[in-house]
């Protein structure tokens, strides 16, 4: 079992630092049918937060099981497995959840200072980085890239960016190749190749 994921929430909620009121998003799921689903190696549905202008993509035959929002932030979690209701203590095995996270932290839209805090808090956890850089997506967005491993050898990529004046992080575990590919579709309204 798993259990990677749920710290990197608990951490990225605790190390927020503004005291600033949570987002409340509305997020809706859709099939697409674009030339760039072809590519996929899933077929995808569409997760769009109308209300912060973002979306990405990801397995249809995934369940969006819910989040939370806190005084600093917000989730929402997506999972490969059949789920009652939202939350779970671990990752089934064979498992794959990808959490999608809006955070107010100060200061506001220097992605190279919350990129270093974050990374200190990997760190911190017992994480290593395996890898990490700055990668510009096919929609024109630019995000900061990690994929971490856990003390008991699991797995995690996170992708770290800005949707106005709040920071995104998208984060996996599980079947990292598709939740790689999931997360690089992600799209921000106005930002265009």
């Amino acid at each position: 079992m798993k259990y990677i994921l749920p710290l990197l929430l608990v951490l990225s909620l605790a190390a927020c630092s503004s005291p600033a009121a949570a987002p409340t998003a509305t997020a809706s799921a859709t099939e697409t049918a674009t030339p760039e689903a072809a590519a996929l190696p899933f077929t995808p549905a569409t997760y769009r937060d109308d209300l912060n202008g973002f979306e990405l993509d990801y397995p249809a035959e995934w369940n969006i099981i819910g989040g939370e929002s806190q005084s600093r932030g917000s989730y929402v979690q997506i999972v490969s497995w059949q789920q009652e209701g939202s939350g779970f203590d671990a990752i089934p095995e064979g498992g794959s959840v990808l959490q999608i996270a809006l955070y107010a932290w100060d200061p506001v839209g220097d992605l190279d200072a919350r990129v270093q805090m974050r990374r200190d808090n990997f760190l911190a956890s017992g994480n290593t980085i395996l890898e990490e850089g700055t990668l510009t997506l096919p929609s024109g967005v630019t995000v900061f890239r990690v994929l971490l491993q856990a003390t008991d050898g699991s797995q995690a990529i996170v992708y770290l960016g800005v949707v106005a004046d709040l920071y995104l992080e998208l984060s996996g575990n599980g079947d990292i190749p598709i939740l790689d590919a999931s997360l690089a579709t992600l799209r921000i309204d106005g930002v265009s190749p």
